[in-house]
């Protein structure tokens, strides 16, 4: 990150510049006095225990503050500086790894010997313990191993952020890990003192690499902070304020006619739409209405012997132009904004059955728009209930080309995906959506409290939609959002947000059974018109139970 400022404009800000590809234009005076604040806030901690320890200095503080708030966002996307976001001790910023890093000095500082004695030592082993293969040190110890692979990756792809989220990532293990270790009392001081001082040299490492270390103030001077001279009375430091990504707006067009005038190519617009037009994440205009929702999911696996186990891993839609940019990225696609349709860890899995079909819950991000292609990966894995063997479901990319769709006079379309693995294949099924708008749903439950209740209650598309599909897999293109005990009050649904067509409605579907009788309670649909915002599904007149229902309308 440099600074480039010409003091020779005067109504021109300081232009800050970070991994080589985009610039932020600072032109909001009100963002001084923002940084006046902050820079109060870094003088404090400089005089606190954590950073003494660690060599930092209040201006050092300060820098790292601001380098570490660009440098996790995206390079894509708008770069945000939130005073509450910047000093919190909490959460992804600078201050809580601070913290975190002292920590783990002062947990080493006692035993620094032991320690070199076991780094320079023949051979290391962890000790194991009850609970050790699913505990929080293994998973502590996976992701220092994961640090060399996002490291190469970042660097390859110039983004810095993915090393920032590896980090935060690394603190939150760490602290399971410690939390554990107070609660479970003694443990093999070797392996804690090995992970302790691993962390710290990953977390210094990384400190390094994204140029936050103590000596910061020597190294880097941001012309950033001339823009203190600017600063204003005292304002409300909580409000959020956006730096704009990107050159001035009557510069960038000047700009960006003279480069399209040079390229004569199709690559070399290609080069220049990549590298130097800003990106616009989320908002479009006009905005789409487009929606991409995948309901549910079915594995075989091609083992005979496999009837009952659990199912981990991963399922993500990309898109270069419908996506949000905030959704993420991943490793093996970094320029690609993605999002997370299911996303499960080896460690917390769901149980399944061969050939039952699997429902998924709400995406990662609120909805998830297309455009003319699509790309889905798909990475599933499957265990047996002792996880004494493991099966690849699937892992593949696979391209979706929609343009035949838009052609189409049809306004949706039911599909499925068959991948295929090494060990059996998935069956992916969902719904494109040319224009739909987005619903949030609540779902409170009414019934005698000494009653125990069981039931599943499904959402469905009604109206005009038309299922292009045959009858007997209609039930994939549904969302399950409750199947469990039902508590008196508000249920936490598994599936709370949704996509319907414009030109169609919502149907929800609920069948209740009495546990100890054994007897059905409820079971109807309630269809929601365009526009309706409550509904009840009543029980018998003799079970005395109901279901209101709620539907917000985001149009």
């Amino acid at each position: 990150m440099k600074g480039k400022w010409n003091p020779s404009f005067k109504n021109e800000y300081p232009v800050a510049s970070y991994a080589g590809y985009r610039t932020c234009n600072i032109k909001d005076e009100e963002l001084a006095n923002m940084l006046e604040q902050v820079r109060d806030r870094c003088e404090e901690v400089a005089q606190g225990d954590d950073a003494q320890m660690l060599g930092y200095t209040a201006e050092a503080v300060f820098q790292c503050v601001l380098m570490y708030t660009c440098l996790k966002t995206h390079r894509l996307a708008d770069c945000t500086f939130s005073f509450a976001e910047m000093v919190e001790e909490e959460g992804n910023t600078f201050l809580y790894l601070l913290h975190c890093l002292a920590e783990i000095h002062r947990v080493t500082y006692d035993s620094r010997k032991d320690i070199n004695g076991l780094k320079n030592a023949s051979e290391l082993i962890f000790e194991k313990y009850e609970g050790w293969e699913e505990g929080d040190e293994r998973m502590l110890e996976f992701h220092l191993l994961e640090f060399t692979e996002v490291l190469e990756e970042s660097c390859l792809s110039l983004l810095p952020h993915m090393i920032c989220e590896y980090l935060y990532n690394l603190t939150k293990k760490y602290q399971s890990y410690n939390d554990f270790v107070r609660k479970a009392g003694p443990v093999a001081e070797t392996s804690r003192l090995l992970l302790c001082e691993a962390t710290a040299v990953v977390m210094k490492k990384c400190f390094q690499v994204l140029w936050i270390t103590p000596d910061i103030e020597y190294l880097y001077k941001p012309k950033l902070l001339n823009l203190l001279r600017y600063t204003k009375p005292p304002m409300d430091v909580s409000a959020p304020v956006t730096v704009e990504v990107g050159v001035e707006r009557d510069r960038k067009k000047q700009k960006m006619a003279e480069i399209e005038q040079k390229a004569k190519t199709p690559s070399d617009l290609e080069i220049v739409d990549r590298f130097i037009t800003p990106f616009v994440s989320g908002a479009r205009d006009p905005p789409r209405k487009s929606r991409f929702e995948v309901f549910s999911i079915r594995p075989f696996i091609t083992d005979s012997r496999f009837e009952n186990g659990n199912l981990f891993g991963l399922i993500s839609v990309s898109d270069k132009y419908g996506l949000r940019a905030n959704g993420g990225c991943h490793l093996f696609e970094a320029d690609f904004p993605y999002v997370s349709l299911f996303n499960l860890e080896w460690c917390d899995p769901i149980n399944i059955r061969h050939a039952e079909v699997v429902y998924l819950g709400n995406p990662s991000c609120h909805s998830v728009p297309f455009s003319s292609s699509m790309k889905i990966h798909m990475e599933l894995y499957v265990t047996t209930e002792s996880r004494d063997d493991c099966f690849q479901l699937c892992k593949r990319n696979k391209k979706m080309d929609l343009k035949s769709f838009w052609g189409e006079k049809s306004n949706s379309k039911c599909g499925r995906i068959n991948v295929k693995g090494q060990d059996g294949r998935a069956m992916v099924h969902y719904i494109l959506l040319k224009d739909a708008i987005d619903i949030a749903l609540e779902v409170t439950f009414k019934a005698d409290p000494n009653k125990k209740v069981y039931g599943s209650i499904f959402a469905f598309y009604g109206g005009e939609f038309s299922y292009d599909c045959h009858i007997e897999t209609q039930d994939c293109y549904m969302a399950l959002i409750f199947r469990s005990l039902l508590t008196v009050g508000p249920l936490s649904l598994k599936r709370s947000i949704l996509a319907v067509p414009k030109n169609a409605s919502l149907k929800i579907k609920a069948h209740l059974v009495d546990v100890d009788t054994n007897e059905v309670i409820l079971s109807g649909c309630y269809e929601f018109l365009q526009g309706r915002s409550n509904g009840i599904l009543p029980g018998f007149d003799w079970a005395d139970c109901s279901l209101d229902l709620k539907v917000v309308w985001k149009y």
